[in-house]
């Protein structure tokens, strides 16, 4: 096993320990969040049975491709 291995193992232990030791409620809760939309008569769902949980303190980032972006017109 080479050092930054080792390092890298420890660096884990060390994020699951301080995990598993957090016990304050979460600041944002999602639960079962789906999403479906319709075009051309058909639904689509985009996100289906989602879960999340976001601790006080934490950061998140959400990102996808750069044209996943709805763009809705008015007709």
């Amino acid at each position: 096993m080479s050092t930054i291995q080792g390092l890298l193992m420890t660096q884990q232990r060390a994020v699951q320990a301080e995990s598993a030791s957090h016990t304050a409620p979460a600041a944002i809760v999602i639960e079962n969040l789906t999403q479906t939309y319709v075009s051309k008569g058909r639904a689509h769902t985009a996100v289906a049975s989602v879960d999340l949980s976001i601790g006080d303190g934490e950061f998140v980032s959400i990102v996808g491709p750069s044209d996943a972006v709805s763009r809705r017109s008015s007709t």
